[in-house]
């Protein structure tokens, strides 16, 4: 891979925090329906990567199925619980 490409990967990692927070400022004071569609992205994301890395690789390992089945059940209804909090 050429230097040149190997630098702009990494401009473009290291900028994405400064520009993800001064859009985040931007947009806090804009409209309600604004934070709810970038609260289901992120909320969208954790449910992504829980389930499609981390709960796969949970049940794929012997031992203590059932306590982790028990885990997950009560993970899954506390996020559905959040709906109930405003």
């Amino acid at each position: 891979m050429p230097f040149k490409q190997v630098l702009l990967f990494l401009s473009i990692f290291a900028s994405a925090t400064p520009l993800g927070t001064l859009m985040g400022i931007l947009l806090s004071g804009m409209s309600d329906m604004i934070n709810v569609v970038f609260m289901s992205i992120a909320g969208g994301s954790f449910i992504y990567v829980s389930c499609s890395e981390l709960i796969v690789e949970e049940f794929s390992l012997p031992g203590n199925r059932w306590l982790k089945l028990l885990a997950f059940l009560m993970g899954a209804a506390l996020i559905g619980l959040l709906l109930l909090i405003e």
